[in-house]
């Protein structure tokens, strides 16, 4: 599968869980040494997409280098470093893609609904991390994909 699949891939799938899970502005983030740069996105300018962000730097930067999924349903309330991805964004969870152990990326996702992750909707969005993080690695991997979008196609939200 070519980089252009992946990315046209990951949008059909982002594009169906949009309206099930009001998730709008996902993006998959590749860690190369201390960076983790964009791989995929969905919702994002491309602007915004290409943000510089490096370990322990913003939400991604925290989930990357804790190796901790990191949910904030509520950003004003949040105290931590936080690096604007879009305009008017009330919640973010943050879920870091894990080979072995290792951190190879991370799955972000903002939306502009506060209280918009509840802990189904992190389950669900975590099982999909971990099918799309093969691809992540090795975009020559199609069964991931597939997976992806049979989850994204269940109707269980």
């Amino acid at each position: 599968m070519s980089n252009t699949d992946f990315h046209g891939a990951f949008n059909e799938i982002m594009a169906q869980l949009k309206e099930k899970l009001g998730i709008s502005n996902p993006i998959i983030r590749k860690l190369e040494n201390d960076e983790l740069k964009t791989a995929a996105y969905f919702g994002y300018g491309r602007e915004q997409a290409l943000l510089r962000i490096f370990l322990g730097q913003g939400v991604s930067g925290r989930c990357a280098e804790d190796k901790t999924t990191v949910v904030i349903n509520d950003l004003s309330r949040y105290n931590g470093q936080y690096i604007a991805g879009i305009d008017n964004a009330q919640a973010e969870l943050c879920i870091p893609m894990m080979i072995a152990g290792k951190v190879i990326g991370t799955f972000n996702i903002e939306s502009t609904y506060k209280d918009n992750f509840t802990p189904e909707k992190v389950e669900f969005i975590s099982r999909m991390a971990k099918m799309l993080v093969h691809n992540l690695a090795s975009i020559e991997n199609k069964a991931g994909l597939r997976l992806a979008r049979a989850l994204a196609n269940l109707e269980s939200f």
